[in-house]
């Protein structure tokens, strides 16, 4: 797992820096503010991926005395930083597009422009496929913060090369600018989309209708009486359970001990890492 989710943050953080020098040289030479944009939203990635990378390593380093559940919440503050770095830069770009509309300094772009854009585009729409993928496969939120700015990416490069389309064919050259806004705000959406589902787990939110599922799969077995409690919270790429359940109080030792056995084998199945079941005895005031 580890092995994997690295790799892939590395390649996108090598892929990054490819485009983003292309799309800022190619900007500044034919004065596209789409194109420098887009380029300065790549750079943003290239920050983003490489905090999101030392998050990854610093994540699973092995438990110490100092961090006797490991470092996994890592992963979610170096998620965290992204979001601010793609803050910072989507308003730098916004700020910039607008200033140049009020300016009114607009040049006619060259049409070979458009074949950076969609080779940018194709690159990006490719990593959000691999990417999004192996974020799913190991539930890491690094990852998924990276294949969002992956289809965020691919879809401002399309952006800039409507800009190219519609400045040489139909002479609006204020839509560059205007396009420039567009992928500013894109960024910014997706640095809060980040920031709002970062937050949300590193504050201990979780999932209503998983937390339904683990309840579901609790309450089959017949010795289960209630639920008295049932919390689940994330910890980096894993998902611990914490849940008190009422038992018959004459159920011996070991029944009730394989009864929790059975329950956390079953919700580590469904991707659960780590449950812990307390047991107590029915009595009347449970009902």
């Amino acid at each position: 797992m580890h092995t994997q989710v690295k790799k892939m943050s590395f390649i996108s953080i090598a892929l990054y820096a490819v485009v983003a020098i292309i799309k800022l040289g190619v900007g500044f030479l034919f004065n596209s503010s789409a194109i420098q944009a887009d380029g300065f939203n790549n750079f943003t990635d290239v920050t983003a991926s490489v905090a999101i990378f030392i998050g990854l390593h610093i994540a699973h380093l092995p438990a110490d005395e100092q961090h006797q559940y490991g470092h996994w919440k890592a992963e979610s503050i170096a998620s965290l930083i992204a979001s601010f770095i793609m803050f910072y830069i989507g308003l730098q770009v916004l700020i910039s597009a607008i200033q140049r509309i009020f300016s009114q300094e607009f040049e006619t772009l060259d049409i070979r422009l458009i074949f950076t854009g969609l080779l940018s585009s194709a690159v990006f729409l490719m990593l959000y496929i691999i990417n999004q993928k192996v974020a799913l496969q190991h539930h890491s939120i690094g990852l998924k913060a990276t294949a969002k700015n992956n289809l965020t990416d691919a879809i401002t490069s399309l952006l800039s090369v409507l800009s190219i389309f519609i400045v040489n064919y139909f002479q609006w050259y204020t839509i560059d600018a205007l396009i420039a806004v567009v992928i500013a705000l894109m960024i910014l959406h997706t640095g809060f989309s980040i920031f709002k589902e970062t937050v949300f787990q590193l504050s201990d939110g979780f999932d209503e209708e998983a937390l339904n599922q683990y309840k579901n799969i609790i309450l089959k077995h017949p010795e289960i009486i209630s639920i008295r409690q049932l919390k689940a919270r994330h910890y980096g790429p894993n998902i611990y359970v914490d849940t008190t359940v009422i038992m018959n109080g004459d159920l011996t030792v070991h029944d009730s001990h394989q009864v929790t056995e059975d329950i956390e084998n079953e919700l580590n199945a469904v991707g659960v890492l780590f449950t812990d079941v307390h047991v107590e005895p029915y009595e009347k005031t449970d009902d």
